[in-house]
Parts: C-alpha cells; sequence; structure tokens
C-alpha cells in the first residue's frame, strides 16, 4: 500500500467517531494547531508587506504587482490536489511546510526585485494552505462533521491571528 492508501483506511477509523471524539484526536488538533500558525504568518506578510516594500524604496508599485501574482497562483491548487491524491496528506502538509520556507526565505532577501519571487512563493503557499483545509479535514474525518471540524478549525485558527496584533507591536 502507498502513504495515500494508508491514509485512507486510517482516517475510515476517524469518519466513523463521532463529532465529540473527531475534535479530541490528535489529527485533528495537530492540524489545527499546524494550520493556526500558518495562518498567522499569512496574515503577518498581508499585514507588513505594505511598510517592508517601503523599506526596501518600494514607491508603491510593488503592492499592485503582489494584487496581479496572487491570483494567478490560485493555479497552483491542482498541485495540491495531486499531492494529496497521490501522495497522501503527511506529503501535503510537508509541502506546504517546504512552501512555507522558501517564502521566508524570499521574504527575508532585502533585495526589492527578489520580492517578485516572494509573492509567487507566497501566493502558492497561500493556495496550498486553504485548499489543504478542506481536503484535510474532508479526507481524514470524512463528511458527516467535516462543516463542524472546519468551523472548529478556523475559530482555533482566529485565535492564533488574534497574536498578530501582540507581534505587531513588537
Amino acid at each position: 500500500l502507498g502513504p495515500a492508501q494508508v491514509s485512507f483506511i486510517a482516517s475510515a477509523q476517524l469518519a466513523r467517531l463521532p463529532f465529540s471524539q473527531q475534535w479530541r484526536t490528535f489529527e485533528w488538533w495537530g492540524f489545527a494547531l499546524f494550520f493556526g500558525v500558518m495562518l498567522l504568518k499569512f496574515n503577518w506578510f498581508f499585514g507588513t508587506a505594505n511598510a517592508y516594500l517601503s523599506s526596501l524604496g518600494d514607491d508603491g508599485s510593488m503592492i499592485g504587482t503582489m494584487g496581479v501574482i496572487l491570483p494567478i497562483c490560485a493555479v497552483s491548487v491542482v498541485g495540491m490536489g495531486h499531492i494529496s491524491d497521490t501522495m497522501g496528506l503527511v506529503q501535503a502538509v510537508t509541502a506546504i511546510g517546504v512552501v512555507s520556507v522558501v517564502f521566508s526565505v524570499l521574504h527575508a532577501i532585502p533585495v526589492l526585485e527578489v520580492q517578485v519571487a516572494t509573492f509567487i512563493a507566497f501566493g502558492i503557499f497561500r493556495a496550498f494552505l486553504f485548499s489543504s483545509l478542506a481536503t484535510y479535514m474532508t479526507m481524514t474525518f470524512g463528511t458527516r462533521n467535516s462543516g463542524k471540524l472546519l468551523g472548529l478549525c478556523s475559530a482555533v485558527s482566529a485565535i492564533f491571528s488574534l497574536c498578530w496584533y501582540g507581534l505587531f507591536a513588537v
């Protein structure tokens, strides 16, 4: 059996659990915490992008460039679907982590022109992150409670997003 098939077998057991037990599992909390941290990173970038670009000498045009690039990167959702379907959820979450690191490394290079590559990496990160939420919850826990599990994951992630205000003050 390949990783995708093993993942499917384990998920069948989790799908049979009632909601009250599903949200208490390691699989749910592990992903909720992962998603929360990644969402905090996402919000931090959006919240500081304009000031960061200005500090690199941008005259305001790079924000417009980012606004064009981000929607185009939505096509990368197809890649995340392929990874989830053929390699399994662990590899899909790993792919999010890898793209996140690439995005962070590019963002740390204080050269204005490099930020175009940062926008592309961020756009792929964003597409992978948000498409993985529904995919993970549905593939791991089935469809019966996926709406409630998604909503609860969003609530936990919102708590992480509130941390952004404290980080921004620092």
